[in-house]
């Protein structure tokens, strides 16, 4: 199973753009195709707040010399944070401090070979990773990755809000796309552990089971190239549908459905 021609058209493609494209194709045309300036909508609080502290932790995992104070006044600022959320922010650095502590006895323990922080990757169509910028199809963010002496990596997204039953039903694509990353970083990987890192309540919950590179190739590539795949579909038919994400639609003044 391979790429379509229609697939092909709209990439580069990231996870978001596709969850996008397969929840309302109508309102990805306007924002990715005809590129509508949107009706913008000021983010929440707990969305500003979630954006500082994933900057400021991954100042804290990168070692930077930077005084953290400097840190968390530069990204405060920057969302634009008021006085009872700049607290919130400096609430939440115990748990930081906690983790990176608990990372660093980690890496210990698996005798991890390779950090990688905020890495940006890029995919070619072949699921390996671009060879050139010309090259790429999709791109992602891991927030945490290491590969291990022994042949496995570990990918932890960062959440700044707290667990609940349904978390792999709601980042599975997510978690998905993370395998197939990992595999294109470290070809001969054995396979690959995901886990979500809370920072509002420092709890870190990991995937029921590793994900090894042979499931990869042979389960999450496939259902990965059918996703894209429909997502170019609905792209191009740019057909409105409804859902909790038309709460958050910047394009509701010219929604057909409104």
């Amino acid at each position: 199973m391979s790429f379509s021609e229609l697939a092909r058209k709209y990439a580069p493609w990231s996870m978001s753009k596709a969850e996008s494209a397969n929840q309302c194709g109508f309102r990805y045309n306007l924002q990715n195709v005809q590129k509508v300036r949107a009706q913008v909508k000021e983010a929440s609080p707990e969305r500003r707040i979630g954006i500082a502290a994933h900057s400021i932790i991954e100042k804290i995992l990168k070692e930077d010399p930077t005084d953290i104070k400097k840190t968390v006044f530069r990204e405060t600022t920057v969302q634009k944070l008021a006085s009872k959320e700049v607290d919130e922010v400096m609430a939440l650095l115990h748990n930081m401090y906690a983790f990176k502590e608990r990372v660093d006895a980690y890496k210990v323990k698996l005798g991890v070979t390779n950090t990688l922080v905020e890495h940006h990757f890029s995919l070619s169509d072949q699921h390996t990773e671009s060879a050139s910028k010309t090259d790429v199809f999709l791109r992602g963010v891991m927030d945490l990755f290491f590969q291990t002496a022994d042949g496995y990596t570990v990918v932890i997204d960062h959440k700044t809000g707290t667990p609940s039953p349904d978390i792999w039903d709601r980042h599975g694509n997510q978690l998905k796309l993370y395998s197939i990353a990992a595999l294109a970083l470290v070809p001969d990987m054995k396979a690959t552990q995901f886990a979500i890192h809370y920072i509002q309540t420092g709890e870190i919950k990991f995937y029921e089971s590793k994900m090894s590179a042979e499931y990869i190739r042979e389960k999450i590539i496939p259902w990965y190239v059918g996703y894209i795949n429909e997502a170019a579909v609905a792209a191009q038919a740019a057909v409105a549908k409804k859902g909790w994400y038309c709460n958050f639609c910047e394009y509701t003044p010219s929604c057909p459905l409104k």
